[in-house]
């Protein structure tokens, strides 16, 4: 499963891509997200997990990206956030995000999703 980690703190996107690492993924990192749909189709990643509050261009923008070219939609797009509120949960959902998770990442509540990205065989339209 190849990951892209979408975070414009380096410190934690390395630190996200480490973790995914070290439980046998193929992970890499763009920490500038202007560039992150040029990378995304490029790499064409199985799962992309993106920070919603980046400058430049935000995760919402990338998601809303994504939505519109199902060719390089990943199997997976995970919103990652340090900002906790139903509202939120609810706009990323809304947005096309296919799951919501807090700073910091914990791998329990990502793998399940991942290991259901892997059995799919296709991704979504």
């Amino acid at each position: 499963m190849r990951i892209l980690v979408v975070d414009d703190q380096p410190e934690v996107a390395v630190s996200q891509t480490l973790l995914l690492r070290a439980h046998g993924y193929e992970a890499d990192v763009c920490s500038e997200s202007e560039k992150a749909l040029a990378l995304i189709e490029q790499m064409k990643p199985d799962v992309v997990l993106i920070d919603l509050a980046m400058p430049i261009v935000c995760g919402f923008d990338i998601v809303e990206k994504l939505e519109h070219c199902t060719e390089i939609r990943p199997r997976l797009i995970v919103a990652v956030t340090g900002f906790e509120s139903p509202e939120l949960r609810s706009k990323a959902a809304e947005a096309g995000f296919d799951l919501f998770l807090l700073k910091p990442l914990e791998f329990s509540q990502l793998q399940p999703a991942i290991e259901a990205a892997r059995r799919s065989n296709h991704r979504p339209k």
